[in-house]
């Protein structure tokens, strides 16, 4: 819940499960809300470039690897956060269980979510 007078502003996450992702003021772009049912919704300002998609297609949840696998809805599903007014915010690492950080490469357009598919990437 945002209680501010500022809106908050969600882009290029993968929300997985089914709940709210946003009350009170805000803005969602380039998000995807997998296994959504009928409880999951988005709520805020939809901008453009959501989606809603069934199975989040991640490598091995059960073992913590979130990273994406081919054919995910995330992939190139994030926008371009210099193209959305929000300087400083740009994706240049990305988490890898357990506890370390990689560069994020990119590949094409911007994958929504915490990792971007690249070949090659451990």
């Amino acid at each position: 819940w945002n209680g501010s007078q500022f809106p908050a502003v969600l882009a290029d996450n993968l929300f997985v499960g089914g709940a709210r992702v946003l009350a009170g003021a805000g803005r969602l772009n380039g998000n995807v809300l997998s296994e959504a049912s009928a409880f999951a919704r988005w709520g805020g300002d939809r901008t453009g470039g959501n989606q809603r998609t069934g199975e989040a297609q991640l490598k091995d949840r059960a073992n913590l690897d979130y990273r994406l696998r081919r054919g995910a809805a995330a992939v190139d599903a994030g926008s371009v956060v210099a193209e959305q007014g929000l300087p400083g915010l740009e994706r240049i690492v990305e988490y890898r269980h357990p506890a370390r950080a990689m560069v994020r490469r990119f590949v094409g357009h911007p994958d929504a979510g915490a990792h971007e598919l690249a070949e090659g990437m451990p």
